[in-house]
């Protein structure tokens, strides 16, 4: 077993040992999806890293490398181990053997997320240092069954039209919560050729009212925000079924909400999109 980067490895052959760890799995990874998150998440292969037997990748952490807080840091984008490889504890030494690398590229930081309800999962990482810095909740639901208002009080007022990335940070103002790596600012740079970014304006004044930031491939809702003064008066609804235009996934996801963010999750209620799995998000210095 040979253990190194992912520095001179095809994206394809990447790809090929993500989806070969989660062949089993009961969602289907589409390779040009996973290519688009690989991008978003900052991958880097030259600080990624994998076990080999006989030249073949058989266990992977695949790392984004970007600053958080200040620090840089490393964002586990991808664990996977293939299937007849498992129990043999490939994904500890495949951490253990990044981090002094890792380290070595001026790396503080290691960011990672796991589903609560994966208690083995939790338990390795928190053996391996990392310690929960976050929850969050994550929802989703078929796009047939997201509701939405046909009439909102406001919603003659309410002009929804496509954002530059520049412009919509000047939004950012608005949320109530800082995004998670995924969904963050820095995230939505990366991603933004596949990205639909949005405004709402006021047709009477042209004031900015809520923005948001929407995958059409994967129906991700990657950030939502309205101006807290015009908040239950639909403009996150009008901004909603603005993305919902252009979606061409069979669901509708919002991930990464953190608990107590109770206004976003009013609305997520209320457009009917349905509670998941929910996270950790852990970290550990270097």
């Amino acid at each position: 077993m040979e253990f190194k980067s992912l520095a001179d490895v095809s994206l394809d052959c990447v790809l090929d040992a993500f989806n070969g760890a989660f062949a089993d799995y009961a969602v289907a990874f589409d390779r040009d999806a996973v290519a688009r998150m690989l991008v978003r998440r900052g991958f880097c292969p030259e600080l990624s890293y994998a076990a080999f037997d006989g030249g073949n990748i058989v266990a992977f952490t695949l790392n984004g490398i970007g600053e958080r807080r200040g620090v840089l840091t490393a964002y586990d984008t991808g664990t996977g181990t293939l299937p007849d490889y498992r129990g043999r504890k490939l994904a500890g030494a495949v951490f253990e053997h990044s981090v002094p690398r890792l380290k070595g590229e001026g790396v503080g930081c290691y960011l990672l997320e796991v589903l609560q309800e994966n208690k083995p999962a939790v338990a390795l990482y928190e053996s391996l240092g990392f310690e929960r810095s976050a929850e969050y909740e994550c929802f989703v639901s078929d796009s047939s069954d997201v509701r939405l208002a046909k009439e909102c009080a406001c919603q003659g007022e309410i002009g929804v039209r496509p954002v530059s990335l520049d412009a919509m940070m000047e939004m950012t103002c608005f949320r109530d919560f800082e995004p998670s790596w995924q969904n963050s600012d820095a995230s939505m740079s990366r991603g933004r050729e596949s990205l639909i970014f949005a405004g709402a304006y006021s047709r009477n004044s042209g004031e900015p009212l809520g923005y948001c930031a929407f995958d059409p491939l994967s129906g991700d809702v990657a950030q939502i925000a309205t101006r807290r003064d015009m908040r239950r008066r639909g403009v996150a609804t009008e901004l909603l079924r603005y993305m919902l235009s252009f979606n061409k996934s069979s669901v509708v996801k919002v991930i990464n909400v953190p608990p107590q963010c109770d206004s976003l999750k009013k609305f997520i209620a209320y457009a009917g999109i349905a509670p998941g799995l929910s996270q950790y998000e852990m970290v550990k210095t270097l």
